[in-house]
């Protein structure tokens, strides 16, 4: 099932030109969060798949992340590019090899394609911003630029589908992508700043945590919290992976809570 897209994203699916596609097409396609880039993605995909032509689209993304949005892959995954340090030059050697045996067009003679993003998206966290200052000496940035200007056709979505029935939080979102906040937004964003983690309001919160370790802690304490509210026992079964090292276990086995258990009830 191929969910319907409106006028302005299916304008993607027609050669912007009205002409016969023998040449190299180069699309852009950009618009903020939430007016239908992934709708457009998925809608390509799923059509080469209903003519049996589904292998011959590579769908990847920057981040793993935005990756998995799309059912594709990051770029060193596709493009088999290793991202350790240590390997760059190799990597850069294997890159020169392959375009020495190449076409000469551009993204190696490949019919169709289309990049879409967000120019405008806010920076990952900690980490840096999509426009740095160009380093001395390098050509990197001039023949990215060089290409860039390749890009004749561009569509920009600008009807917003994602936040369409809520329109205050849409323009808030909208004004923070411009970086236009008001003294008002900042008040309704702030508001919403968690000032302690002790609030029946995080009591169903799911916490994100980085290492396992600390995930399992997290785990033990909110079980423990869990089982003391409802006057409960928690039973603890350690699992053991016979082809991997084996793991510590734990010193008990079950948490003992300070009232008086049901057992019949226990969970």
């Amino acid at each position: 099932m191929v969910r319907a897209v409106d006028d302005h994203q299916s304008r993607v699916g027609q050669n912007p030109t009205g002409a016969a596609l023998t040449t190299l097409l180069i699309l852009y396609v950009g618009g903020e969060g939430g007016t239908g880039k992934r709708r457009i993605v998925n809608t390509i995909v799923a059509g080469m798949n209903m003519i049996g032509r589904k292998d011959e689209v590579i769908h990847m993304a920057p981040t793993g992340t935005a990756a998995d949005n799309i059912s594709g892959n990051p770029y060193h995954t596709s493009l088999g590019i290793s991202i350790h340090r240590a390997r760059r030059t190799t990597m850069k050697a294997r890159i020169a090899k392959s375009l020495n045996r190449s076409s000469h067009d551009h993204f190696g003679g490949l019919p169709v394609i289309i990049f879409i993003s967000d120019f405008f998206q806010f920076p990952p966290v900690r980490g840096p911003a999509l426009w740095k200052e160009p380093r001395r000496g390098s050509g990197e940035n001039e023949h990215g630029l060089l290409i860039w200007h390749h890009f004749k056709h561009v569509i920009i979505l600008d009807e917003q589908m994602r936040q369409s029935e809520y329109a205050p939080f849409r323009d808030l979102l909208s004004r923070a992508r411009t970086g236009t906040l008001t003294e008002a937004d900042r008040s309704i964003i702030n508001s919403k700043t968690i000032t302690s983690l002790v609030s029946p309001h995080l009591d169903d919160a799911t916490t994100v945590v980085k290492l396992n370790p600390l995930r399992h802690q997290v785990n033990r304490v909110r079980i423990d919290q869990f089982a003391r509210t409802r006057c409960q026992e928690v039973y603890i079964f350690p699992a053991l992976h016979t082809r991997t090292r084996l793991l510590a276990l734990p010193t008990c086995d079950f948490v003992q809570t300070t009232c008086s258990i049901n057992r019949t009830k226990g969970f």
